[in-house]
């Protein structure tokens, strides 16, 4: 079953890849924002590695739908994005933010790190039982911010059910609970093959293989999350940034505005 599962999600993204037709940047960080909100949306709800793999696949199809399976009456969660659709006014997107919302978001500007806005983006997420029938919906506020390391936001206002059991939590702050995680990432072309040493890896749940890059990369995805008056926030990042600094950028979040 996994040879199968596997030359799938590779058949997949291969076709994939090769009708996309965008410059090379937005294709990186479209890869990037897919594979971030696979990795966040891995912490709600719980996958298997295969349900894993074609929620990438199905996501450079679509360039940005994402799916993960968990268990109780929602069983997925999918959202799409399009470049095109993207808010390139921080100002904008914080009015939008708030009528997506129904109150205002904080949202920052800049970070101390020396990361600035970039653009962002306004989505829904689907929310559907086993039987793949829509169950509810609700928003979702995303932003990109460039620097010396990038990093990626998101508020939303999601449903009952879609929390995240597993989150450790790493400080609190002004009465909020921060928790954070920190994941070892595989990502291959989509016609390479692991080896014996990293499926290994992957059995163990100590690494996670993605497919859809040029080359093979090894990265470390790292997350913060925190509930605010009925809003998640989430940081996350691929970049050269410790969980100690994406926790002093969502106190920064946190100060906005009071």
């Amino acid at each position: 079953m996994r040879a199968d599962w596997e030359e799938e999600i590779r058949q997949v993204i291969t076709e994939a890849v090769s009708d996309a037709a965008f410059p090379e940047e937005d294709s990186r960080r479209m890869l990037d924002r897919i594979h971030s909100s696979v990795g966040e949306r891995r912490r709600t709800m719980r996958l298997t590695k295969k349900q894993t793999g074609l929620a990438v696949a199905a996501a450079l199809v679509v360039l940005g739908s994402i799916t993960a399976v968990g268990a109780g009456r929602i069983a997925s969660l999918s959202s799409s994005v399009s470049l095109n659709a993207a808010v390139a006014s921080y100002e904008e997107l914080k009015k939008q933010g708030e009528t997506s919302l129904g109150q205002e978001p904080k949202i920052a500007e800049q970070f101390s790190g020396g990361q600035s806005f970039e653009r962002g983006f306004v989505t829904m997420i689907d929310a559907a039982d086993e039987n793949g029938q829509l169950v509810g919906s609700y928003p979702e506020v995303s932003a990109e911010y460039s620097g010396a390391e990038e990093l990626m936001f998101s508020v939303s206002k999601p449903l009952e059910g879609t929390e995240n059991p597993s989150a450790q939590v790493l400080e609190a702050y002004q009465g909020i609970a921060i928790s954070g995680s920190s994941d070892e990432y595989l990502f291959l072309p989509p016609d390479a093959e692991p080896s014996e040493e990293d499926k290994k890896l992957e059995e163990e749940g100590k690494l996670y293989i993605s497919y859809g890059t040029d080359e093979e990369e090894r990265r470390t995805f790292k997350s913060v999350s925190w509930m605010e008056d009925g809003l998640r926030y989430q940081l996350y990042t691929y970049g050269d940034v410790t969980l100690e600094d994406l926790t002093a950028f969502a106190k920064e979040v946190i100060d906005n505005g009071r």
